[in-house]
């Protein structure tokens, strides 16, 4: 998972197909599990670039997260995550 991206309820598939049109090459995840709103980008070649693509480009993105670790809900691995990541 590179970023993760917020949009109003309904608006996703608008937002993923200009995050498409950016970078073609990108991997989405509309509404992830049947989350409304949310956009997850799979695979990019250049996140942080795509990443203020997104900010500048599609009105639709009301918040973009880079992902910058993946853990299991234990907070054990939370935990571990978040000290490599300090």
């Amino acid at each position: 998972m590179e970023l993760l991206v917020k949009t109003p309820l309904g608006l996703e598939g608008v937002a993923a197909s200009r995050i498409l049109e950016l970078e073609p090459k990108a991997k989405v995840v509309v509404k992830p599990r049947g989350l409304g709103g949310l956009i997850i980008v799979d695979s990019c070649p250049n996140r942080f670039k795509l990443m203020e693509e997104v900010l500048r480009e599609v009105p639709e993105a009301e918040k973009v997260i880079p992902v910058e670790a993946e853990v299991n809900a234990r907070i054990e691995e939370i935990e571990a995550a978040a000290k490599k990541l300090a």
